[in-house]
């Protein structure tokens, strides 16, 4: 998931050592085509998942 698809609230964590992060600030429109919306946000070498 990356950060430009994510909202305020929501956590991801990574299903291998179980690392956590929330959006405390969604991602502005200055970001779309930044480096951080490039790619998934990722922990342990894979891409964190959407926690339910």
């Amino acid at each position: 998931m990356r950060c430009n698809e994510m909202k305020k609230g929501q956590l991801l964590v990574c299903e291998d050592c179980g690392f956590e992060v929330q959006v405390v600030k969604e991602c502005g429109e200055e970001c779309d085509l930044g480096a951080c919306c490039t790619g998934d946000i990722s922990c342990c070498g894979k891409p964190m998942k959407l926690k339910e």
